[in-house]
């Protein structure tokens, strides 16, 4: 029965998928590349999460227009505001872009750096639709 199964094309399939999957997380895992790569991801977020306070604070004392203003230009002081939770995220897309081009000048490799910033890009889409 087990046999059959695995005669599955489909099956085949998927255990091929299963194995490059497989090889490529234990050449990440055991690669100096992927763990300084996994470093600059993690400074990068935080870095990111620093400079996105500090300038959120400012951009909400630019753009906060007083509560009785009506007209034109403070609602759209309003509407920027709503765009200030996306800081985060593509101020941590743009740290580790800069981190990518080092790694990728000194070990010639940048592939988990470069799944990081799709992880932050993803990040930035669900908090645009909320």
């Amino acid at each position: 029965m087990f046999d059959t199964i695995l005669e599955n094309p489909l099956v085949q399939q998927g255990l091929g998928y299963g194995v490059v999957a497989w090889d490529l997380a234990m050449g990440w895992l055991l690669s100096p590349a992927a763990w300084s790569q996994f470093g600059l991801l993690i400074v990068a977020w935080f870095a990111a999460v620093y400079v996105s306070k500090f300038t959120s604070r400012k951009a909400l004392g630019l753009l906060t227009p007083k509560p009785e203003a009506v007209n034109i230009i403070a609602k759209s002081r309003r509407f920027v505001m709503l765009f200030l939770p996306l800081l985060l995220p593509l101020f941590a897309y743009m740290f580790t872009a800069i981190g990518e081009q080092v790694t990728q000048s000194i070990f010639g490799a940048s592939g988990v750096i470069a799944f990081g910033k799709r992880v932050f890009l993803f990040v930035a889409a669900r908090i645009l639709v909320r």
